[in-house]
């Protein structure tokens, strides 16, 4: 319980920087961090952050990973920001699928070349979905599909429209499928350049104290 409080902990502090970042998305100065850090240490923390919101609805959560080849180990870029991305889409998966349904979410963490490593991420879910209509607004800030059981959800709309903001200034993609009473299904693929030894070595030291 005292390290996923810990991880909580630490999210909810950075969330802070990230609403105060906000207002500046459409800034063209705008620099993502690159720092090092380990894509299944950062997994890991995701699913302990969004773990226990599944837990209160009821809806099962269930995690996949598979490693292709040698992608194991730190990658550069800015680890809130990719953290933001995918909390906000399991969080929203888990907000619109009903007690006993299920999000699923499978990662796939493979080399792509001699320098980076590419991260592709498919959440899915049994919840309510969202119809063909809405889909080409799902990313504008407020926008929230007028429906019965979204209406009585509490929610902003601007989730995704951080998440798309976020994805494009990571340099990757997201694609979104979506049925109403089936589901969603949203592919996100980031890729990140992998980290030389220097970082490891400052990681550990900065870890040690």
């Amino acid at each position: 319980n005292r390290a996923k409080e810990k991880v909580a902990a630490k999210h909810l502090l950075e969330l802070i920087n990230d609403v105060l970042e906000f207002n500046k998305l459409d800034e063209e100065n705008l620099q993502l961090t690159k720092e090092p850090f380990c894509l299944k240490e950062l997994w890991q923390e995701i699913i302990t952050i969004v773990e226990p919101r599944a837990a209160d609805k009821g809806v099962l959560l269930k995690y996949e990973e598979q490693i292709e080849g040698t992608a194991v180990g730190c990658v550069l870029g800015s680890s809130l920001h990719v953290r933001q991305i995918f909390i906000n889409i399991l969080g929203n998966a888990i907000k619109y699928t009903d007690a006993g349904g299920y999000v699923l979410c499978q990662v796939t963490i493979k080399a792509i070349g001699e320098n980076l490593i590419s991260c592709q991420t498919v959440i899915s879910d049994n919840g309510i979905g969202m119809s063909t209509a809405f889909l080409p607004h799902l990313f504008e800030p407020f926008s929230r599909e007028n429906t019965d059981k979204k209406s009585v959800t509490q929610g902003t709309g601007l989730g995704m429209s951080i998440v798309k903001k976020y994805v494009d200034l990571l340099g990757g993609t997201i694609e979104v499928e979506s049925e109403p009473g089936k589901g969603s299904t949203f592919t996100v693929t980031l890729k990140h350049k992998i980290a030389d030894e220097s970082y490891y070595v400052k990681k550990h030291l900065e870890e040690s104290g």
